[in-house]
């Protein structure tokens, strides 16, 4: 062979980038012009020994010509390539080269340009290769056309195929799926699906589920040589479908670990996924005390269609289960140090994460420190229009299932906690509005650049604050709050997080109990936490439930105490009768919320008992077609889905609008039967009922006589200098100046505390005498009204 060697520079490879092209005696080598991944040095090659060419094919299409290699295949060499970026007239120059030095003929490979969308399918080698049909006519009149096929179309390599399936119930179509590459550059398009029409025989009955259609064939056939199906290596570990539910991508699916990677296996599609491509495992309780989720994080998402699924949920439980691990012992002690046992028991969620963090050699992560008011370590809201649960783990927020997100705290710019958007005046609830960092919207799914969690309970204010304030996370509408430590946590004080006037419809007159924030001060770090890590590490047995494991953690149990409002934050005062405001004014007239509240209720209560009211065909309908056209709209809010079902039961044929009305005629059969049977309570029962509720909510009336109460040293304080730093600061809030007056007060030296202290102590002197003076004045009257009416009685005697 000669020693010759030539260059091309700008020459793209198939699924890669461009980059030069060497032919030498030795073979072929191509070398990418861009690095590889951020923390990858070494640029990425690909070599072709010249005893491995076989065939060597040239197409010229458009204004640059193309090279198709095809080689032995090897574990280390791909049994095709394909170049382009070369000049047309380099043609002769590259046969010689091949003629040369690998004693190969480079052939012309033509393609057809026709355009057309059908042709002729066929499997060649590993290759599907989509042919040009053409049709000719026949010389008599009357003979059918005959079909010949033309020249190639298009040919798709199968080992690049990760799914070969039927989509939804059609039989007549295949669709192929190909994984996504993330080395191309930045803007280049890719073929990620394909949907191929294969028409079935003239008399293929299509109810005939025994007989197989042509589309069922050819897909048997391409899962066959795109070895989708089949897996190299023995299973580790199995778990059947029926012991756990995916919730994303949603399904039943059953787990195999084999050494380098994990199939998920279901009836449509079948994944395989590398333990490289796994970042993270999460293993969360679920409120129910029953279930767990159990969370894989990927760095390359899987695909179903034209959904993407980052992150794999499997909703598992908490039974008792067996595990068969199917390797020896002496293999179990070299490979994995005897951290897996020829048969596991424990539970079922428990062994499902223990054996991914040994095979998968990733570590699984549990919640640590944070608990809501139900020592749950999660909180129930929902983004959009999807309700789910939010866990604030020790290094990000982690939200399932629909869609899962998961924030880095270090992508956190702020924490915003706002009024409840979803009901007009309601207080019981509250939003939680997460702000990212400029830098970190590229990374997140449509560059979001804010998550609102909405729908929070108000008791779990006071556990997330204490979380939130521990990690360093700047609160926005309580920024001047954390200049300064806190002994305690603050109390649910809308007045405080969204400023004062809440509005006629704010109807809560009593406070949340003050939360000790030293009961959870305890160390949450479990085994080997570092830096980079996200959460607490799941124990190293993993054979006790998740309780334990967050006991191990460090989480220790909040407890609720009864004791006085946050000395950074004062408590919301009541408005009395016959005290004054903050500021020094006049109260302004309380608002007659009772009034209000028993007009509302003055209508009759609906009798539980009372049958149900018969549902229209449409109602019908939405209530069995809702979920899926949920599942296939994932991102359309409540009112947009609500548009969607209403389109799909207009599209629907007069016959199977015809079922949905016969149910709804059964619905209205249904109720005038219940309704003869049915006697409603009297109006006496229902009178008797609101009676004894406007007697329980009643209060005695306060003596507008009766002496005020003392004012704090604070409060005191606050009324001398409210009306100065209100001049000073005209733009500022009623909360923000409260804020302010608390900061001044914390300023104050010792001297002048004191100061307030002993006038304090003053007020309290002046409000207990008042007090005794106050009652011994009650009894005297009370004394006095008694002699009277003895007397009135006596007069009365005497006539």
């Amino acid at each position: 062979m000669s020693s010759r060697q030539e260059v091309w520079k700008h020459i793209g490879l198939h699924g890669l980038s461009v980059g030069t092209f060497t032919a030498s005696s030795s073979g072929l080598f191509w070398k990418s012009a861009l690095l590889g991944r951020d923390d990858d040095d070494v640029s990425i090659a690909r070599q072709i020994p010249a005893k491995s060419i076989k065939v060597a094919k040239w197409t010229v299409f458009g204004r640059l010509g193309y090279l198709r290699i095809e080689t032995e295949g090897s574990k280390d060499l791909h049994h095709e390539l394909r170049f382009d970026g070369f000049p047309p007239t380099d043609f002769d120059k590259l046969k010689t080269i091949f003629s040369d030095l690998y004693d190969v003929t480079l052939e012309k490979h033509g393609i057809s340009a026709a355009g057309t969308s059908y042709g002729q399918s066929d499997i060649k080698g590993r290759n599907l290769v989509f042919s040009h049909m053409a049709l000719e006519d026949a010389d008599e009149e009357g003979e059918e056309f005959e079909a010949r096929v033309g020249d190639e179309m298009m040919s798709l390599d199968l080992a690049e195929v990760s799914q070969c399936v039927l989509p939804g119930n059609n039989r007549n179509e295949i669709e192929l799926q190909f994984p996504e590459s993330d080395t191309l550059e930045a803007g280049t398009d890719q073929l990620v699906s394909i949907r191929f029409y294969i028409p079935p025989e003239p008399d293929f009955e299509s109810n005939d589920k025994e007989t197989p259609s042509n589309a069922e064939l050819t897909q048997q056939r391409i899962m066959k040589t795109a070895s989708i199906k089949n897996a190299s290596g023995d299973v580790i570990v199995e778990f059947p479908e029926a012991r756990g539910t995916f919730l994303t991508p949603r399904g039943r699916y059953t787990i195999e670990l084999y050494g380098s990677y994990l199939r998920m296996r279901g009836n449509k599609y079948d994944y395989k996924i590398q333990y490289d491509d796994i970042s993270r495992l999460f293993l969360l309780p679920k409120p129910d005390e029953v279930h767990m989720a159990f969370v894989i994080a990927l760095d390359k998402p899987i695909r179903q269609g034209q959904q993407r699924y980052q992150y794999l949920v499997l909703q598992t439980n908490k039974e008792q289960a067996e595990v068969n691990v199917n390797l020896e012992e002496e293999t179990l002690k070299e490979e994995y140090n005897g951290d897996l046992q020829p048969v596991m028991t424990g539970s079922f969620s428990n062994l499902v994460a223990k054996t991914f963090k040994v095979i998968a050699k990733k570590k699984v992560f549990i919640p640590g420190k944070f608990a809501n008011a139900n020592q749950q370590a999660c909180v129930k809201c929902a983004l959009r229009a999807n309700e789910g649960l939010l866990y604030p783990l020790e290094k990000q927020f982690l939200f399932i299932h629909k869609p899962p997100v998961l924030i880095r705290f270090d992508e956190v710019e702020s924490v915003e906690f706002q009024r409840y958007a979803g009901g007009q005046g309601s207080t019981r609830n509250f939003d939680l509005c997460v702000t990212l960092k400029a830098s970190a919207t590229t990374g997140t799914a449509g560059g979001a650049k804010e998550y609102t969690f909405s729908g929070i309970d108000r008791t779990d204010y006071t556990g997330l604050y204490n979380f939130l304030s521990g990690k360093k996370i700047l609160i926005k509408n309580l920024e001047g709050a954390l200049d300064e430590p806190r002994p305690s946590a603050p109390v649910y004080n809308e007045d405080e997080i969204y400023g004062a006037d809440l509005g006629p419809d704010d109807e809560e007159e009593s406070e949340d109990d003050d939360f000790d924030v030293n009961d959870q001060s305890g160390d949450s770090e479990s085994e080997d936490i570092d830096s980079d890590d996200m959460g607490s590490e799941i124990d190293e047995d993993l054979d006790s439930d998740i309780e334990e494991a967050r006991k191990q953690a460090g989480g220790t149990s909040k407890k609720k105490s009864k004791k006085a409002g946050s000395a950074s934050i004062p408590k919301k005062r009541k408005n009395g009768d016959d005290e004054e405001d903050d500021d020094g004014m006049e109260s302004k007239p309380k608002k007659k919320k009772k009034t209000t509240n028993a007009k509302k209720k003055k209508g009759k209560k609906k009798d539980p008992n009372a049958p149900k009211r018969a549902q229209s065909s449409y109602t019908i309908f939405m209530s069995k077609n809702r979920a899926s056209i949920k599942e296939a709209n994932p991102t359309a809010t409540f009112g947009e889905l609500a548009g969607l079902v209403s389109k799909e039961f207009k599209k629907l044929s007069p016959e199977d609008r015809k079922k949905y009305e016969d149910m709804a005629d059964k619905e209205k059969e249904r109720y005038k039967k219940e309704m003869k049977d049915y006697v409603p309570p009297s109006d006496d029962d229902s009178n008797d009922d609101n009676n004894k509720r406007s007697k329980k909510k009643s209060k005695p009336k306060k003596d507008p006589n009766a002496p005020k109460k003392a004012m704090t040293s604070f409060m005191l304080y606050s009324n001398s200098i409210r009306s100065d730093v209100k001049e000073e600061n005209p733009d500022l809030t009623f909360g923000d100046i409260a804020k302010l007056i608390g900061k001044k007060f914390r300023e104050l030296s010792e001297e002048e505390k004191k100061k307030w202290n002993q006038k304090a102590e003053q007020a309290k002197s002046r409000y207990r005498d008042e007090v005794t003076a106050y009652k011994k004045k009650q009894v005297a009257e009370a004394a006095e009204n008694l002699d009277s009416d003895g007397d009135d009685d006596s007069d009365d005697d005497s006539d």
